[in-house]
């Protein structure tokens, strides 16, 4: 049986994502600490279904807001200039 590589740094189908799971676990242990209040998450999947959603703290609801509207001029911005590989 071949072995199977990725090209040009790809991920294999079914793997995990090293890079979203370090974010993940940064976020877990900021949870974990107690210093995380407020948490909004956009998810996209291989078979292309995508969810959304948030938790958070009495008090975090104007923060978080404020945190959904500013990723949300970042990632645009990313998208106008071509830089979506980050």
């Amino acid at each position: 049986m071949a072995d199977i590589a990725t090209i040009h740094g790809g991920r294999m189908p079914g793997s995990p994502s090293a890079e979203i799971l370090d974010d993940l676990e940064m976020l877990m242990a900021r949870a974990k600490a107690g210093t995380l209040i407020g948490f909004a998450y956009a998810t996209c999947n291989e078979d292309g279904s995508q969810a959304t959603g948030w938790s958070g703290e009495a008090g975090s609801r104007h923060p978080l807001g404020t945190a959904v509207m500013m990723l949300q001029h970042r990632y645009a911005s990313a998208m106008v200039e071509g830089r979506m590989d980050q």
